[in-house]
């Protein structure tokens, strides 16, 4: 029997050059992200600064906005009068414009579309169904409600699609319902 040799010490191998070089890009990339990160952290702290002296300046208290001219004067008062008609818009009772439009749905009218107008009380409202008549009889049924008034059929089209023919209509009406 021939004796076993065993060796306990490996002779020391040398490390490879790839993992050198790879070592060193490594420290040198996470010393570029370090760098980096600083630089994002002051940016993010001058632009913190920048933000609180802008809500510094927009909370302080001002006289009325004085016009130059009266044609900045004029230009003031119809942007005044726009930013009006765009809240009484949006303050109109929208929950009961929609039940009550639900409450009148016709099985054969699909509406489509529905364009409040600037003031908030007047809409148009486009749609198609399969026939003319069934158009007339939506018509009605708003008009017959308590929350439209002055409703009339503004366009219609009659439409080949791969369904049949269609017609495409835009009604308009004056929402009265829940008056502010």
């Amino acid at each position: 029997m021939t004796a076993l040799h065993l060796d306990f010490l490996h002779p020391r191998r040398r490390l490879p050059r790839a993992g050198l070089v790879l070592l060193a890009a490594g420290v040198l990339l996470a010393g570029g992200v370090a760098w980096q990160h600083g630089r994002l952290a002051a940016d993010t702290a001058a632009l913190g600064e920048r933000l609180a002296q802008a809500n510094g300046l927009a909370n302080r208290s001002r006289g009325p906005l004085q016009a130059e001219n009266p044609a900045q004067a004029r230009a003031q008062a119809q942007a005044l009068a726009r930013a009006n008609t765009v809240l009484a818009s949006l303050n109109q009772p929208w929950n009961g414009f929609f039940q009550e439009l639900e409450s009148v749905a016709h099985r054969q009218v699909t509406l489509l579309s529905i364009q409040p107008e600037a003031d908030g009380r007047r809409v148009r409202l486009g749609g198609e169904a399969r026939r003319y008549e069934q158009v007339l009889d939506y018509v009605a049924r708003l008009e017959a409600t308590d929350g439209f008034a002055q409703v009339f059929l503004a366009s219609h089209a009659m439409r080949e699609g791969p369904g049949g023919r269609t017609v495409v209509f835009t009604l308009s009406a004056d929402w009265v319902g829940n008056a502010p």
